[in-house]
C-alpha cells in the first residue's frame, strides 16, 4: 500500500514539475516511467518522444525505454526499430541487441530470434537475459529439449532464478499430445437416422513435425419397410504429418480411406499453410482419390483463419469436390467465429452455402467447448444443412491433452 502511495505522490510531483514548465530529459523520463508504472502507455509515450525531441546525453536510455514502452502496448515493429536507431550509433549496446532479438521472438520471427540470442551468448555465456531469451524462444518453437538446455544454463548460474524454475515447470506441463473423442446423432430427411463417432488425435514428434490423425463411423437406419436391408455403414480414416518446412510456412499430407458396405476410396491430400502475421493465417488443400471400379475424384479446399484481438477468431473455408464419371459436382463456403466467452470457455458459430449442382442450400453449425481443467475438456455440437434434403446432427465429446 505504500509503495501505490509513494509512486502516485511522485508521479503528481512529476506531472507538476512538467506543468510549470520543466523539460528537462531526467525529469520528463521519470515522468513516462511514472506513467508506465501506472499502465498509461499512450502518455509515457507522448512523454518520451518529446523528451528526444531536445538533444541530449539521455538519448540512448530515452530511446531504450521507449522501445520497452512501445512494446507494452503492442507496437513490435516501432519498438524493434528504436532498438536498431540505438544500434545505429553502438552496434554492440547489449542492452538494444537482447530488446531488438524479444521484439523479433514477440513478432514470431522465431529463427531471427534464435540466431540474435544464440550471438548473445556466445559472446558472454554468463548473460542471464539472453539464456532466458533463447529459452523462450525455443519454448515458442515447440523444441522442448533445447529450451530445457537454456533454462539449465540459467540456473547452473543462479540456481534460485524464478523465470528459469517456471519455465522448466510450464515445459514439464506442455502437452504434446491431443486427443478428442464425439460421439452424436444425426436424422436425415426425417426418414434416416444415424448414430455418429469421431476420434481425432495430434502427437507432436519434433519441432518441426506433427501427426496427425483420425477416424470417424456412422451407422445409418432407413425407415423403409419395402427394404430387406434397412442399415447402411459407413467408416473413414485417415493418417499425415504436419511439417515446419520454412519460418511460417507448413506443409501437411494425408491419407484418406473410405469404406462403406459396398465400395471404398482412396485419397491422398497435399495441404499447404502460410502465417502472413500473428493475426492471419492461408492455408489450401488438394485431395484426390481413387474409387474401388477405379474412377477419380477431387476435394479442394481454401480456409483463411485470424485472430481479432485476445477473444475472438474468424475463419473463412471454401470446398470445392467433382467426379466426372459421376456428374458430380458440390461447392460449399463457410464462415466461422469462435469467441472466448470467459476463461475455459468458448463459444463457435458459423454458416455458409452449398450448391450440388441442382439444389441450393444453407449451412449452420454451433458448438460450446468447455476446459474442466487444463488437459481436460469437453464441447457440444449442432451442425444443420438444407438442398436436396435436410440433416441435423447433434453430440458432444471429450478432449484431452497431455
Amino acid at each position: 500500500m505504500a509503495y501505490h502511495r509513494d509512486g502516485a505522490a511522485a508521479h503528481d510531483r512529476l506531472a507538476a514539475a512538467v506543468t510549470e514548465g520543466s523539460q528537462h530529459p531526467r525529469v520528463l523520463l521519470y515522468l513516462a516511467l511514472a506513467k508506465r508504472e501506472r499502465g498509461e502507455f499512450d502518455a509515457a509515450i507522448e512523454v518520451l518522444r518529446r523528451a528526444l525531441e531536445s538533444p541530449s546525453d539521455l538519448e540512448r536510455e530515452l530511446r531504450l525505454e521507449l522501445a520497452v514502452t512501445l512494446s507494452f502496448d503492442g507496437a513490435l515493429v516501432e519498438a524493434q526499430a528504436q532498438y536498431e536507431t540505438v544500434l545505429r550509433d553502438t552496434p554492440q549496446d547489449r542492452a538494444a541487441r537482447t530488446g531488438r532479438a524479444r521484439m523479433l521472438a514477440w513478432q514470431g520471427r522465431l529463427r531471427d530470434a534464435r540466431a540474435a540470442f544464440e550471438a548473445l551468448v556466445r559472446e558472454d555465456n554468463a548473460d542471464l537475459q539472453a539464456w532466458l531469451g533463447l529459452a523462450a524462444v525455443e519454448t515458442a518453437a515447440v523444441r522442448p529439449q533445447a529450451a530445457r538446455a537454456a533454462y539449465e544454463q540459467v540456473l547452473a548460474r543462479d540456481e534460485d532464478n524464478t523465470e528459469a524454475r517456471r519455465g522448466l515447470r510450464q515445459l514439464d506441463a506442455a502437452p504434446r499430445a491431443n486427443l478428442s473423442i464425439f460421439g452424436g446423432y444425426a436424422n436425415v430427411a426425417e426418414t434416416h437416422h444415424a448414430g455418429l463417432a469421431e476420434l481425432d488425435a495430434t502427437f507432436e514428434l519434433r519441432s518441426y513435425a506433427t501427426l496427425v490423425g483420425g477416424y470417424a463411423s456412422s451407422v445409418m437406419r432407413f425407415d423403409d419397410p419395402t427394404s430387406a436391408n434397412d442399415f447402411s455403414q459407413q467408416h473413414v480414416a485417415r493418417a499425415g504429418v504436419v511439417f515446419n518446412i520454412r519460418r511460417r510456412v507448413y506443409l501437411a499430407p494425408q491419407y484418406q480411406g473410405l469404406v462403406t458396405e459396398t465400395e471404398h476410396h482412396h485419397g491422398v491430400s497435399l495441404g499447404v499453410a502460410v502465417v502472413a502475421n500473428k493475426h492471419l493465417t492461408f492455408s489450401a488443400a488438394a485431395r484426390p482419390g481413387i474409387w474401388s471400379d477405379g474412377h477419380f475424384d477431387l476435394l479442394g479446399r481454401v480456409s483463411a483463419e485470424g485472430q481479432v484481438g485476445k477473444r475472438f477468431r474468424p475463419s473463412a473455408h471454401v470446398y470445392v469436390y467433382t467426379d466426372a464419371t459421376r456428374e458430380l459436382s458440390n461447392q460449399a463456403a463457410v464462415g466461422k467465429l469462435s469467441v472466448d466467452l470467459v476463461r475455459r470457455l468458448t463459444m463457435t458459430a458459423g454458416g455458409g452455402w452449398r450448391f450440388d449442382g441442382v439444389h441450393h442450400g444453407q449451412i449452420g453449425l454451433g458448438q460450446l467447448d468447455v476446459w474442466a481443467t487444463a488437459r481436460v475438456g469437453f464441447f457440444a455440437r449442432y451442425e444443420v444443412s438444407t438442398g436436396a434434403f435436410t440433416r441435423h446432427a447433434t453430440g458432444a465429446g471429450l478432449r484431452v491433452r497431455w
